[in-house]
């Protein structure tokens, strides 16, 4: 399967998402669009950079973080409405924001809580040590 994620770059915790993805799918095609049977925008504020022509050729996923709805203002929802054109699937993290995004599509919602990296966990030396510590 080909998949291809939008990466921001931005030093923030869709770069570890993006990075954990590529490092532990290996088995994942990381293409550019032009490859691409899936494309993943996981970061949704930035999909107007993907082109148009690769949305409508592609299955879309988009992941939705959060929806801060003191700051939803119209601007932000006609963006939604417009990037939902082009989206199959959305993914969010989080009951509440299920409920919001299921208000403004009818296009089906995946609720997935961001994963645990385990890779992590098996590279800390001395665990009974850090068991003992923290009373675990």
């Amino acid at each position: 399967m080909n998949v291809y994620l939008n990466n921001p770059k931005e030093k923030w915790v869709v770069d570890r998402f993006v990075k954990e993805w590529n490092t532990y799918n290996f088995k994942q095609d990381k293409t550019y669009f032009y490859g691409s049977k899936t494309i993943w925008i996981i970061a949704p504020w930035l999909w107007k950079k993907i082109p148009i022509k690769y949305l409508n050729r592609n299955k879309v996923l988009c992941t939705i973080h959060h929806i801060d709805e003191d700051k939803f203002d119209n601007e932000q929802r006609n963006d939604f409405l417009e990037r939902d054109k082009y989206v199959d699937i959305y993914h969010v993290i989080s009951k509440k924001t299920f409920a919001q995004v299921e208000k403004l599509t009818n296009k089906p919602i995946k609720t997935i809580p961001f994963w645990v990296n385990q890779n992590i966990w098996y590279e800390i030396k001395k665990k009974d040590n850090l068991r003992n510590k923290y009373n675990i």
